[in-house]
């Protein structure tokens, strides 16, 4: 007994936990990882639980991606939109084609104005008398405002400029006199007129106005005072 407590002493001394002194006279010591049960057995636990858990990754590898069903439309649901899509159509059609004929008359009205423009700085800047007129063919002037112009010198009948009108494109003068004719001050003393710009159905959309001064301005639509039938025919 007396040994062994200094074998037990001395083991303590070593920081060695002691059970019983082995029969070698040395420490016999405990393992850090043992239970007070299992002895060894709980350090097969992590191995048990990867092995339980590898069939479950395996598992789940096998599969990596979700599948995501797809669903068509049937065919009584084309029907549907394509319907709704022709009654958008329709309603929208008109309008779009009303905007594409503005837009155009638009365009011809800055045309004209800048034309009238240029045979009135033409006049002053030459100090000679210009003449705008209507022609049908670019060459001569034969009062056709509703197929084109032209624009020239009065005296040498030099040509300045010209331009034919489309078959989509209404156009009429109403005027003084059936010509414009600019002095060499820019001034219109005979020309003073109104143009009609009119859409397919012969409707006034716009007008342009000249004053004796040589000047423009725009109108759009009739004016009050302007009877309903007016038109470009």
């Amino acid at each position: 007994n007396t040994i062994n407590r200094l074998y037990t002493w001395l083991c303590a001394m070593h920081h060695s936990p002691v059970d019983t002194l082995s029969s070698a006279g040395v420490c016999a010591e405990k393992p850090a990882n043992m239970g007070e049960r299992g002895g060894l057995s709980q350090r097969k636990k992590p191995q048990q639980n990867i092995a339980r858990t590898a069939p479950n990754l395996l598992q789940r590898n096998a599969h990596p991606m979700h599948t995501h069903h797809q669903r068509a439309f049937s065919l009584i649901e084309l029907l549907i939109t394509l319907t709704l899509l022709a009654l958008l159509a329709s309603i929208a059609m008109p309008n779009f084609a009303g905007w594409v004929e503005r837009n155009r008359i638009e365009t011809l009205r800055n045309l004209l104005q800048t034309q009238i423009n240029h045979a009135r700085a033409s006049s002053v800047l030459h100090n000679r008398d210009v003449v705008v007129c209507g022609s049908s063919d670019g060459q001569n002037c034969d009062n056709r405002w509703d197929m084109g112009w032209l624009l020239h010198f009065f005296d040498t009948e030099k040509l300045l400029s010209r331009h034919r009108l489309s078959a989509q494109d209404r156009l009429r003068w109403a005027g003084f006199s059936r010509k414009i004719r600019f002095h060499d001050n820019g001034t219109a003393p005979l020309g003073n007129g109104r143009f009609y710009f009119c859409n397919n159905q012969n409707e006034v959309i716009l007008q342009m106005v000249l004053n004796r001064q040589g000047r423009l301005r725009r109108v759009s639509g009739l004016e009050p005072d302007q009877q309903v039938n007016i038109g470009c025919e």
